[in-house]
């Protein structure tokens, strides 16, 4: 009984034996032996002034690695790139040693600053330039005015404030906030005002004005005259007041036109029948004399004049009226 069970298990080793052999493969055996029994990993930084790698060195193949980047002054931690990297977006990251030469670089970028560029007043340019930089560059800086403007400088730390295209004074070290000024081009204009008549009065206001600009004019009458209107270009505000104000577009030529002042001159005789009055009577123009005739009648003969004339004692002088009212003048007869 002893001697069966013995020889049954040294039976069934070998058949386990036989059937390991068998089970083995060539190929396996190959693929095994080309794995390298270490791994070199190397770590580079991109761009290499940008930050500091640590975790790099020979490992055993299969051995998991930690590796860790640092950025440098103004640079950000952006990604790991490589194979077999546990977590691409953080700078503290396990890499696996699968045997050979493995590079794995940190890839590092410039710490962006904001740049804000205005443009003043609005709407009479753009400007260019605006946005997010890397810290340490100098961005270009291009002021364009629209039609009718003209580029007047910059407010900010520009290198060439009187230049529409110029950069930064200085590399960006922090966020920087700019201006673009801008104005209207500037056309000279002539206004020109005479008055009609030319001795009526006195006018203001003519001059060289830039366009679309408001200019204030006035007239005044000379004594026996007033303002009627403005006469010429339509720009004027309102053509019937003395003071008013005119706008510049284009050249511009104006007349004060003054009318003369106007009186009634009333003549008579005394006695009633005794004569008449002949001439300038009725409404007449002040400050213009006016001719007046006497004339008696028969059996009567002129004596003298009563009023403002020129020469009582003539039967044919004239009369100057000064003011706007009436004037009462008289023809004295006598009998002869």
């Amino acid at each position: 009984m002893k001697t069966a069970h013995i020889f049954s298990f040294t039976l069934l080793s070998g058949i386990l034996s036989v059937c390991a052999a068998f089970a083995r493969s060539p190929v396996a055996d190959s693929q095994a032996s080309d794995i390298p029994l270490k791994t070199e990993l190397l770590l580079e930084s991109s761009p290499r002034e940008a930050g500091k790698v640590s975790g790099g060195g020979i490992y055993p193949t299969g051995e998991v690695a930690v590796i860790n980047a640092v950025a440098s002054k103004d640079f950000l931690f952006v990604r790991w790139e490589g194979a077999q990297i546990q977590n691409v977006a953080n700078p503290m990251t396990q890499v696996l040693c699968s045997g050979g030469v493995r590079i794995v670089k940190a890839v590092f970028e410039p710490v962006s600053v904001k740049v804000s560029v205005n443009a003043a007043p609005a709407g009479m340019g753009t400007v260019s330039g605006a946005g997010f930089f890397p810290k340490g560059s100098l961005p270009q800086l291009i002021a364009t005015p629209r039609k009718g403007c003209v580029f007047d400088g910059w407010d900010g730390p520009v290198r060439e404030k009187d230049k529409p295209q110029t950069t930064l004074e200085k590399p960006l070290d922090g966020p920087v906030s700019l201006t673009a000024r801008f104005k209207q081009i500037t056309e000279s204009l002539t206004l020109s005002i005479v008055c009609e008549p030319a001795h009526a009065g006195k006018v203001k206001g003519a001059g060289v004005y830039a366009r679309g600009t408001k200019v204030p004019i006035s007239a005044e009458p000379s004594a026996n005259f007033v303002f009627s209107h403005w006469k010429g270009h339509d720009s004027v505000s309102v053509r019937g007041i003395p003071a008013t104000t005119v706008f510049m577009r284009d050249e511009t030529a104006l007349q004060a036109v003054f009318v003369p002042k106007r009186c009634y001159i009333y003549a008579k005789s005394e006695p009633q029948n005794a004569g008449r009055v002949t001439g300038e009577t009725g409404v007449r123009p002040c400050g213009v004399p006016s001719r007046l005739k006497a004339e008696p009648a028969e059996g009567f003969v002129f004596k003298a004049w009563s009023g403002p004339v020129a020469d009582p004692k003539s039967p044919e002088t004239t009369l100057v009226p000064t003011t706007g009212n009436t004037i009462a003048v008289s023809a004295l007869f006598e009998k002869k």
